[in-house]
Parts: structure tokens; C-alpha cells; sequence
């Protein structure tokens, strides 16, 4: 005989219905949710490797940030390794425009919290936080910044800056929103490494093509002076050998001249002789006398001249 299940059991039973629909609900609102964020990391992911400049995909970054995680403001201070300040650099639903310029003194607030723990961190409140000393600033305290978390933008052990989502009023964030925060400060850092790499990587090649430039242009100022030298050598050989070919022509003109002088002095100075002898025996021959004196004339011309060629030989023979 079949058991009709009282008024009682049937709303038990609904109502556990209902629980387990409202889990379910739950949980496929969970998946949702999760499938959104998994989503939204993809595309921003994917975005980010597009050649864009950094500080559009720290913008990019930032903005997406608040969209996963429902806030009212997001921010990247990025960490200076020579100061160890941070210094603001991106920011999203700021009101202010002061909070742009904002720099935060090494170690001081949240930000020194979790640059020196290298840990993401939640805050209730920020006014009556205990884990770190509230920044007392003007333009923070305009921003009416309440309840929010900071993750670590990191690469190994380096701390690169810090990544911030606040809400104006009071709000509860779980374990799983900072990790959601954490990731995308990850995808920042790589980012931010990445771009600096190929920043390294740009400042290299043009202090490689520096060197190569000045080296090229210290082999051509080498080059230069040996072309100016080999133009200065080639010169002076070229001067050398005209000296050389003109001492040896005018030695050549001096042995002719020395041979000359040589072959012909010795009669002249016999026909000189004679017309001389035969000058002083012909004492009243006028006429004769006459032509034996233009004969002694032109002979004395002769002797000067071959004295003249013996003086050049002289000259231009070598010792």
C-alpha cells in the first residue's frame, strides 16, 4: 500500500529543491563569473601583445581591471629603483587630477607595505588600517578612496610597482578578487619587462651602430693620412728622380763639355801660337799684320770660351 507523503515532507522536500536550485544557481554563477574574468584576462592579454606604446597597455590595463572587478578606481604606481619612491603612472576613474602627479615616499603606506613584502594586500578601511601607516595627503583623501586591494607588479624577485582597486565606499573583497588583481599585475610586469628589454635591446643597436660610425670614421681619418702621406712620399720621389734625370743630363753636358774643351784647346792654342810667331817676324806687312791680329783675337775668344765650358764641367761632373 503506497505512502502519500504528508503536507509536511512535500515542503521539506522543496524547500530542499529550492536550496539545491539556489546552489546550483550559485554555481553556475560562479562559472559565470569566472568564465568573464577568464575571458577578459584573454582579450587583455592578447591586446597587450599588439605593438601599442606602454603606457596604452598600462591604460588598457587598468581600465579592464576595473571591469573584472567592479571598481570604482584602479591604479599602476610604477616603483624608481634609485629612490625606491613609487610614482603614479596610470590611472582609471580618478576624479582628481592631482592623483596623476601623486608620488608615494619609499616604503611609506600601502604601497611601501607591499613593495617590501613582495605580497598582495586587502583593505577594509583604509583610514583604520593597522598593517601600515595611512598616507595623510590631500589629494588621497579628496579621492575618498575607502575599501580596495594592492597587488605586486613583479618579475621573479624584482619589485617593478604596484597595482591598486578601491572602491569610494565599503566593500568586501575576498582571496580570489586579489588573486584576479595579482594576475593582471602580472600580465603588467611582463609588460613592462617586455618593453624594457626591447628598449635595451633599441639602445644597444644604436650605441653598435655609435661604434661602428666612429670607428668608420677613424679608419677613414687613418686612411686619409696615409693617402695624404702616400701623396706627400710620391712627391717627393717624383721631385727626387727630375733632380736626378736633370745632374744626370748636366753630367752628361759636362763630359761633352769637358771633351770638347779637351779636343779643341790644344789646337787653338797652337794656331795662337803661330799667329803670334808670325806677328812679331812680320813687323812691316800692315796688312798681314791686321788679319794675324783678328787671327790672335779670335782665338783668345775661343780659349775663354773653352775656359767657360771647362769651369761648367766642373760644375756638373760629380767628385
Amino acid at each position: 500500500m503506497s505512502h502519500n507523503p504528508s503536507y509536511e515532507e512535500l515542503a521539506h522536500q522543496l524547500r530542499h529543491f529550492e536550496r539545491e536550485h539556489a546552489e546550483r544557481l550559485r554555481v553556475e554563477a560562479g562559472l559565470e563569473n569566472e568564465l568573464r574574468k577568464f575571458r577578459t584576462l584573454y582579450d587583455l592579454a592578447t591586446a597587450m601583445t599588439a605593438d601599442c606604446r606602454l603606457e596604452q597597455n598600462l591604460q588598457l590595463a587598468v581600465d579592464r581591471c576595473r571591469e573584472l572587478l567592479c571598481t570604482d578606481t584602479a591604479n599602476i604606481m610604477r616603483l624608481d629603483q634609485e629612490s625606491g619612491d613609487l610614482v603614479m603612472q596610470t590611472c582609471s576613474g580618478i576624479r582628481d587630477p592631482g592623483f596623476g602627479r601623486l608620488r608615494v615616499p619609499a616604503g611609506k603606506g600601502l604601497g611601501g607595505l607591499v613593495t617590501r613584502s613582495g605580497r598582495g594586500t586587502i583593505v577594509q578601511n583604509y583610514a583604520n588600517e593597522d598593517q601600515f601607516e595611512p598616507l595623510q595627503d590631500e589629494i588621497l583623501a579628496a579621492e575618498g578612496l575607502v575599501s580596495g586591494m594592492a597587488a605586486p607588479i613583479q618579475m621573479g624577485s624584482k619589485v617593478l610597482g604596484v597595482f591598486y582597486a578601491f572602491n569610494r565606499s565599503l566593500s568586501y573583497f575576498a582571496q580570489p578578487d586579489l588573486d584576479t588583481l595579482s594576475l593582471i599585475g602580472n600580465l603588467v610586469a611582463l609588460e613592462i619587462s617586455r618593453k624594457e628589454a626591447r628598449g635595451q635591446l633599441r639602445r644597444a643597436g644604436e650605441e653598435l651602430e655609435g661604434r661602428v660610425a666612429a670607428r668608420t670614421a677613424a679608419l677613414m681619418a687613418v686612411n686619409q693620412r696615409l693617402e695624404a702621406e702616400i701623396s706627400e712620399r710620391t712627391a717627393a720621389l717624383e721631385a727626387a728622380q727630375t733632380q736626378l734625370h736633370r745632374s744626370e743630363t748636366l753630367a752628361a753636358l759636362g763630359h761633352m763639355a769637358a771633351g770638347l774643351a779637351q779636343e779643341m784647346g790644344n789646337p787653338i792654342t797652337t794656331i795662337l801660337g803661330h799667329a803670334r810667331l808670325l806677328e812679331s817676324k812680320l813687323a812691316g806687312e800692315d796688312q798681314l799684320r791686321i788679319s794675324l791680329e783678328a787671327i790672335e783675337r779670335e782665338t783668345l775668344r775661343c780659349q775663354a770660351t773653352m775656359k767657360s765650358l771647362l769651369d761648367f764641367a766642373k760644375r756638373t761632373l760629380p767628385e
